[in-house]
């Protein structure tokens, strides 16, 4: 396996775009893709990862934020119904530092994705924003984590899922605070629609607390279309189909809200989301 890597600097004397778009094409089926991005103090940018690869893509993320650095980071994983994804994210946050990262989940045939975040200093923050959209016989294995290893750290964990005809999901999520994490704070949340009989979703939420002064939350729904709702809906004019797509964006609202800028939100969101 040959490696594509691909390094960014982001500086904070020099003046960001208001997006920078990391364009990557996998020139090879076995072909690892590397990107490293390190975030200079004080630095900020908004990020969109864009990737082209044709049957499989192994892809590897290294994120690392100095002090102060702030980072949003968009993944939206929109690809062929044909391809194969296995795609890790790793970021480690310093003094003050901050990553908001999006994993957005809507196309290949199965597709596993990793986000680990490491809030490493005093003050780091971290949120997780995922959204997973499977239909036909789609598989995804998505696994969010943040480990909390110094004091008055912050983070937060939030997915809402979409399954429908056959389409299969596992999630498991952690937050790990170890017994340097006082006053820190972490929330985890997901939320998954069935819109299907036969989808299937498996949820793990987990939380490893090694120190007790820390506030600490975590919570799992299965919900399935309210029938109540759908007539509601219908009674306003709305037909069968424009009700389902109302209570599924009414569904992933709490994710969609928090993108920010119009281009970030564009680019994110230019599927059937």
């Amino acid at each position: 396996m040959k490696t594509q890597k691909y390094s960014y600097v982001i500086k904070h004397d020099t003046c960001s775009p208001e997006l920078l778009e990391i364009n990557v094409e996998q020139k090879n089926k076995n072909d690892l893709v590397e990107i490293d991005i390190h975030c200079e103090s004080d630095a900020q940018a908004t990020i969109i990862e864009k990737i082209k690869a044709e049957s499989e893509l192994n892809l590897k993320v290294n994120i690392i934020i100095e002090k102060n650095g702030k980072i949003i980071y968009g993944a939206n994983q929109n690809f062929s119904p044909e391809l194969s994804v296995s795609a890790q994210r790793q970021v480690s946050v310093k003094q003050d530092g901050e990553i908001k990262l999006f994993d957005f989940q809507q196309g290949a045939k199965e597709s596993r994705s990793a986000v680990s975040i490491t809030l490493l200093e005093s003050g780091a923050r971290g949120s997780i924003y995922g959204i997973f959209e499977g239909k036909a016989s789609q598989v995804y294995d998505i696994i969010h984590e943040v480990f909390h290893q110094a004091p008055n750290t912050n983070s937060e964990m939030l997915t809402k899922g979409i399954l429908d005809d056959f389409a299969k999901t596992n999630y498991r999520g952690l937050i790990n605070m170890n017994n340097k994490a006082s006053s820190s704070v972490g929330y985890q949340r997901e939320d998954c629609l069935l819109l299907s009989s036969n989808s299937k979703i498996n949820s793990v939420p987990n939380l490893e607390i090694g120190q007790g002064d820390v506030k600490c939350s975590h919570g799992v729904t299965i919900s399935r279309m309210d029938p109540e709702k759908l007539f509601y809906l219908n009674s306003r004019g709305l037909d069968g189909q424009n009700a389902k797509e109302a209570m599924v964006m009414a569904h992933l609202a709490p994710i969609l809200k928090q993108l920010p800028h119009p281009m970030f939100k564009a680019r994110m969101t230019s599927s059937n989301i």
